[in-house]
Formats: structure tokens, C-alpha cells, sequence
């Protein structure tokens, strides 16, 4: 038992230490509350808090700013260029990577090329992973007041091409009962959570194979 007891301190002495490593990651910085910048989207995380969002740009190569949503704990990695634009939003917060101070480890400065992520070995050695960039964020509820709330259309020909094509200009576009398209800047996975892939069970009327979402459920996408 005691041997017992011992082992479990020991296991939670390296998690606490794991935990204050990755929150020790990044400190300073400041976020800039109400706007958030268009630019090209790297990579986007769920249920994150901003240091871990800014701990991901870190590690993320090309990541040079972020968007954060804090009521939604919503994280954008950012490829920001100069022609970057600042546009005031009240559900975001935006940072450069610039304002933060970063704690020197093997994965920094970043060793990685563009679009890879850096991981730290048991060995503390750095290693680059290729992390394919998915459009697709998964099948989400829905209801009359509407997840995406912008530019509703259908076609008879709906397919991913047609709905990013309706939506551009927005941050996502969904599809529903595989004909309608929905467009959006904000997702509220509070009101509307994320739901088992196989209630998005319809197919895309214009491509077949293609889930479409379902009734009163979305497939969402990056756009």
C-alpha cells in the first residue's frame, strides 16, 4: 500500500510539472480586446485558454498572431503578412506574437518549417511533425435561431465548392439537409456543441460521398 501511495505522488508530482511547463511556456504579451485580424488561418483549436492558444503559435511554424474567443475558449493560429487587415469584433481578441515573452526550450526559436508543429521528446530533443490543415471543424446542433447566422441559400447542386464559394468574405460556412448553406463569423459551441459525426448523415446533393449535415445539425467548415 505504501509502495502504492508513493507511486501516485510521484505521478502527480510530473503532471504538476508538466502543467507549470507548459503555463510557464509564454507570460507577458497582451491581448487586443474586440478585434481580430484577417489573414490566413493555420490552424484552429477548441477548449483552449489564451496562454495555451499563444503556447500553440509557439510551437506552430509560420504562426506569427492568433484570434482567441474567450467566452468560447475559440483558437485561430495566424500567418499574419502586412496586408493584413484589424477589423473591430466584440467576440474577438487578438495578439501578436510580438507582445509575448517566450521561454527559451528545444522548440524555441522554432526549428520547424512552415506548417509543421514542434513536439519535445522524452529526450528533450525537438522533432517536426507535418500536420495536414483541415477545413473541416466536425457536425454541430443547430436550431430556428440559427449557428451560422448569415446569407442562408440552397441549391439542388450543394456542394463544398458551391457553399465556400456563397460564403466568402465569412470565417465559416455549414451545410444542412444537403441542399442549404449557412454563413458565419462566430461559433458558439455552448448553445451549439459539437455532436457525434453520424448525426451529419446526409449527403451533399452536388457530391455525393460528402456529408451535407442533417436536420437541424451542420457540417461546418473553415472557409
Amino acid at each position: 500500500m505504501l509502495v502504492r501511495c508513493r507511486t501516485m505522488l510521484i505521478i502527480k508530482v510530473m503532471v504538476t510539472s508538466l502543467i507549470l511547463t507548459m503555463v510557464c511556456l509564454v507570460a507577458g504579451g497582451s491581448f487586443h480586446s474586440g478585434k481580430y485580424l484577417e489573414s490566413q488561418i493555420l490552424k484552429v483549436f477548441f477548449n483552449v485558454g489564451p496562454r495555451m492558444c499563444m503556447s500553440r503559435c509557439t510551437r506552430y511554424a509560420g504562426c506569427t498572431a492568433l484570434n482567441f474567443v474567450k467566452s468560447h475558449l475559440y483558437c485561430e493560429l495566424l500567418n499574419a503578412t502586412q496586408q493584413a487587415t484589424k477589423i473591430d469584433k466584440e467576440h474577438y481578441m487578438y495578439s501578436e506574437m510580438s507582445t509575448w515573452e517566450i521561454e527559451s526550450d528545444t522548440c524555441w526559436p522554432n526549428p520547424c518549417s512552415f506548417g509543421e508543429t514542434c513536439i519535445i521528446t522524452n529526450k528533450d530533443l525537438p522533432v517536426c511533425v507535418k500536420l495536414e490543415r483541415s477545413d473541416y471543424l466536425g457536425c454541430y446542433k443547430d436550431d430556428d435561431s440559427r449557428h451560422l447566422k448569415h446569407n442562408m441559400t440552397s441549391s439542388f447542386h450543394m456542394s463544398l465548392a458551391f457553399c465556400k464559394q456563397h460564403c466568402s468574405g465569412y470565417r465559416f460556412c455549414g451545410m444542412q439537409v444537403g441542399s442549404f448553406c449557412l454563413c458565419g463569423n462566430v461559433l458558439i459551441e455552448s448553445k451549439y456543441p459539437k455532436i457525434p459525426e453520424a448525426e451529419c448523415d446526409y449527403d451533399c446533393h452536388g457530391e455525393p460521398g460528402r456529408k451535407c449535415g442533417s436536420d437541424w445539425k451542420n457540417s461546418i467548415y473553415l472557409v
